[in-house]
C-alpha cells in the first residue's frame, strides 16, 4: 500500500488480522485500526504522514507485535 492521499490500511470492526504488510508514502496513518480484538503483527511503515494509529472505544484488547513503525499514537505500543 503506497501512494494513497489518505491512510495505507484502513480496518475498522473486531477480531481483524493485519500481518507482513509494507506501507509506505501514504497522507493519513501507514495503518489505522479502529476496533477490538485486532492483531497487528509484522508490519513495517515508513514514510507516511503518521506511521499507525489505533483507535476506538479502548485501547486495550488489541495486539501490536513485530511492527516497524517511525511514528505512532498513544495506543501504539
Amino acid at each position: 500500500m503506497a501512494g494513497n492521499t489518505d491512510e495505507g490500511i484502513d480496518v475498522e470492526g473486531k477480531a481483524n488480522k493485519v500481518t507482513a504488510n509494507t506501507v509506505s508514502n501514504n497522507g493519513g496513518y501507514g495503518v489505522a485500526i479502529v476496533g477490538r480484538r485486532d492483531k497487528t503483527i509484522g508490519n513495517t511503515v515508513t514514510g507516511s504522514g503518521t506511521g499507525a494509529d489505533i483507535a476506538g472505544p479502548t485501547c486495550k484488547g488489541n495486539v501490536w507485535k513485530d511492527n516497524v513503525v517511525a511514528a505512532s499514537s498513544a495506543c501504539v505500543p
